[in-house]
């Protein structure tokens, strides 16, 4: 009885150092499990961090460029190769406006492009009106808007940080009879319009533009 008791407690003593090695063991894998999710949600961050970075250098690159454009644009001549279509897109960019929302509804020229706020004459492919009132416009109106020689209606109205002076090239639309830029920052530059254009033309202006 005796060498059973010690034989049974033999196996007693044998079951319970496997089940301790049993769950070393587990903890052992349970911590690895761990190490490596460790080690997986290091690597995962670090690549959202280069992804970050890399996104970020992309908008300076594409915020350089653009700022590079607008300086171009400024500086731009008027180019009589130009078609009117052309000029509607320099316009729209140099006032903070894409090409998506500059072909977004609007009148259609020639070829059933549909432009924002314009009118064409379909016959000479020419503008003959632009209406973007109360969309948003920032910046300088650009001197190549004397190269819509055929528009008639420009209406600027409720563009709050439209700014600068009406560029003098717009003495070059012999047929604008209808410009209005009412509640915009537009100053100065109104008398010498008025020089230019050497015809009647109904104005209606921001209260900063002296007549």
């Amino acid at each position: 009885e005796k060498e059973k008791a010690a034989e049974e407690e033999s196996r007693r003593a044998a079951a319970a150092a496997e089940l301790l090695r049993k769950q070393e063991a587990a903890k052992q894998r349970e911590a690895e499990e761990k190490e490596k999710a460790a080690e997986e949600e290091s690597r995962r961050a670090a690549a959202n961090a280069e992804l970050l970075r890399k996104q970020e250098a992309a908008k300076q690159i594409e915020a350089e460029e653009r700022r590079a454009e607008l300086k171009g644009l400024a500086n731009f001549k008027e180019q009589q190769d130009s078609s009117d279509a052309e000029v509607l897109k320099k316009l729209a960019m140099a006032l903070g406006k894409d090409l998506k929302w500059l072909q977004n509804g609007g009148g259609e020229d020639v070829y059933g492009n549909k432009w924002k706020g314009v009118k064409w004459d379909a016959k000479n492919e020419r503008v003959v009106t632009i209406d973007w009132a109360r969309q948003g416009l920032k910046g300088e109106l650009l001197p190549i808007i004397g190269q819509l020689t055929s528009l008639q209606t420009l209406n600027l109205r409720c563009n709050w940080n439209l700014t600068g002076s009406i560029p003098r090239t717009i003495g070059n639309c012999t047929q604008l009879y209808h410009f209005i830029a009412s509640y915009t920052k537009l100053s100065g530059g109104c008398c010498g319009l008025l020089c230019c254009l050497k015809w009647p033309i109904c104005v209606r202006r921001p209260s900063n533009l002296q007549l």
